[in-house]
């Protein structure tokens, strides 16, 4: 929670909110926040169901323009990330959603061990379960009043779900900025076993199937662990 704090009070852009919705914690994540000593800082502490159900409460308390979800073990890539995102956002007034870069860092957060550039969107690429890379992912607030919160019923692929009704079941304006945006410690939920990897897919294929389109077949699932293995940073120090 340390890095992550320390890299949101870094940014350069000062005119921010914080909106730490904590579930319940064991560990010193309410001391650290409280030792910043800062207005910008909310803290809400209150049951949740799940990763997921937390987001949607965050997200509903966040009175700014703009919004992003940044997890408690990750960080910004640089002091110039927030400044960069509402810039986009100024430039043109009618965009929805800007999104970027991510990279996966080991545990110290000095090793890169898997870098996701980004790209344009096309609505063709969901059908490869391609999205773009969710915590790099903003949008104006408006957005959720158009699409929804996450839906409570996926476990591991919510954030797929949002991104599906967000990017592929509307036409609002998006804007990719190739700029590395997050810095991901690896070893999140969907691989952290084979057994979540298999619900992942269980997942997806719900997913499609609600939204009326193909199931994941397994030439999908193929072009998806592909496209995955080609991020990975072999023999980096």
């Amino acid at each position: 929670m340390g890095d992550t704090l320390d890299s949101i009070m870094s940014q350069s852009y000062k005119y921010l909110e914080v909106i730490l919705q904590d579930g319940g914690s064991k560990d010193n994540t309410i001391q650290i926040a409280e030792s910043y000593n800062d207005p910008r800082i909310k803290i809400f502490q209150e049951n949740d169901k799940g990763i997921y159900d937390a987001m949607n409460k965050g997200v509903s308390k966040a009175t700014g323009e703009i919004i992003g979800i940044l997890n408690s073990d990750d960080a910004y890539y640089d002091d110039s990330v927030l400044e960069s995102i509402v810039e986009t956002f100024d430039r043109n007034s009618n965009l929805s959603v800007t999104y970027g870069n991510l990279e996966y860092v080991d545990m110290t957060m000095t090793k890169v061990v898997r870098y996701w550039k980004s790209r344009e969107f096309e609505k063709k690429l969901f059908y490869i379960a391609w999205q773009p890379p969710h915590p790099t992912v903003y949008l104006r607030r408006s957005v959720y009043d158009t699409i929804g919160n996450f839906d409570l019923k996926y476990k591991i692929a919510a954030d797929f779900d949002l991104m599906f009704r967000l990017f592929f079941m509307t036409d609002l304006k998006s804007q990719y900025l190739d700029k590395t945006i997050v810095k991901m410690r690896v070893g999140g939920e969907s691989n952290r076993s084979w057994k979540n990897r298999m619900v992942l897919l269980k997942e997806y294929q719900s997913i499609y199937s609600k939204h009326g389109h193909m199931l994941i077949g397994p030439l999908t699932i193929v072009n998806r662990l592909l496209s995955r293995l080609s991020q990975y940073k072999f023999g980096i120090k």
